[in-house]
């Protein structure tokens, strides 16, 4: 069972049918100020509650929150994952990410009407669950470009017919975080998990052929900066190259707990190897932006009411139409505009539609990241291979020596 407050108990009850509002089972709270707990903290939080949580209901049919007063059916596990849980119902999708060992839970609760919950574990046995201001998280407050012909060869018409659409390739991400992010986070490698897990289902939900995992976490010798352009300049410069700062992984990022920015990356990085990018605490979990940000690296662009795509026509996120919903959505990557504030866990695709609004998630040859994302799939598995073989090389002439 989860509970809110000294007023409202949430209640977290698995069944085999639906249960309505009049459940037995009654939590007394405690009573809480943001001041007294560190996860409380972040800019863009509308309230901070703390929670008690019945990890026996994980995997059952259904689970019921009272408070939210929703019902919500249990989807699966999320790809490989074999702790990150996903529940959903018309109105609400839903991942969460258990550690039993440590009683650790993390999760996000997304409403097609705009309304964004977050459970995050404060330590000792205390989760709270936070609602996000998300129409005022904000767009991306700077993106450091890279040099777009270093990848000019990548991105050629060589790549524009892709015919291995299916083929799941994995890449890999080494995690950093600021002492700041450490101080407000009591499992950072639970966060990071669902994070991951929470972008691994926009793939899913795009028909991707992509997945994330996790390489390792690392505690960065960098502390939060208030502009988001120094950071990402300080982090790119941390171990002296970008390689050396990803080690054997495809991509680093810094989780930082405050900065100017919800996320600032790499753009078009795959050929240069500047797959990094730093991402704001509250903007990871909760607003898509841990994907986000993966998604400039392998160059996808905004909708094209905002920008130009250089190489594809169809590179670009896409304002989804309302179609049956009582407003317009936003894929990842998308801006916000008027009748499309909220941003859903989609990439822009015209072959997938979004199901509270009936209608398609992108448009063929003006709209298409999903398309873009398998491209520069076939790259990452060629550099992977390219990798392979660098240190397969390396290791036997060491032996011959």
């Amino acid at each position: 069972m989860i509970r809110l407050n000294d007023k409202t108990v949430l209640l977290l009850f698995a069944t085999l049918c639906t249960i309505g509002a009049n459940g037995d089972t009654l939590i007394i709270s405690k009573s809480i100020t943001r001041q007294q707990l560190g996860c409380c903290e972040g800019m863009e939080i509308l309230s901070c509650d703390e929670i008690e949580i019945d990890l026996n209901a994980l995997e059952k049919e259904e689970i019921y929150l009272e408070p939210l007063n929703i019902t919500l059916q249990y989807q699966g596990l999320v790809w490989a994952s074999s702790n990150s849980y996903h529940y959903t119902n018309r109105e609400v999708d839903f991942i969460l990410t258990a550690n039993v060992e440590i009683g650790s839970v993390y999760g996000h609760a997304a409403f097609d009407n705009g309304k964004s919950y977050v459970i995050e574990f404060c330590g000792d046995n205390v989760h709270v669950l936070k609602e996000l201001d998300v129409e005022n998280m904000g767009d991306d407050e700077g993106v450091g470009y890279d040099d777009e012909s270093t990848n000019s060869s990548i991105y050629g018409g060589e790549l524009e017919a892709v015919s291995d659409t299916t083929t799941i390739v994995t890449y890999t991400i080494k995690v950093y975080y600021t002492p700041q992010f450490a101080a407000t986070t009591a499992d950072i490698q639970g966060f990071v998990e669902q994070v991951i897990q929470e972008t691994n289902q926009g793939y899913i939900n795009s028909k991707v052929p992509l997945r994330a995992k996790l390489y390792c976490t690392e505690l960065a010798t960098l502390n939060d900066t208030n502009s988001s352009s120094t950071m990402m300049s300080q982090f790119q410069t941390m171990k002296g190259d970008y390689a050396t700062l990803r080690g054997t992984a495809d991509a680093a990022t810094l989780l930082v707990n405050y900065f100017s920015a919800c996320r600032i990356s790499a753009l078009y990085a795959i050929g240069s190897g500047r797959t990094l990018s730093v991402t704001r605490k509250d903007c990871a979990l909760g607003y898509y932006s841990f994907g986000h940000k993966v998604g400039q690296n392998i160059g996808l662009y905004h909708n094209r009411e905002i920008t130009s795509h250089p190489f594809f026509s169809d590179g670009h996120s896409y304002l989804i139409p309302q179609g049956s919903a009582s407003t317009g959505y936003r894929t990842n990557l998308a801006y916000a505009a008027t009748n499309h504030v909220l941003r859903v866990n989609y990439y822009s695709n015209p072959d997938v539609i979004y199901p509270t609004s009936g209608t398609a998630t992108g448009v063929a040859g003006q709209a298409n990241n999903a398309r873009v994302q398998t491209i520069a799939n076939h790259f990452i598995a060629f550099y992977l291979l390219f990798l392979l073989w660098n240190l397969s090389l390396v290791f036997l002439i060491l032996i011959l020596k």
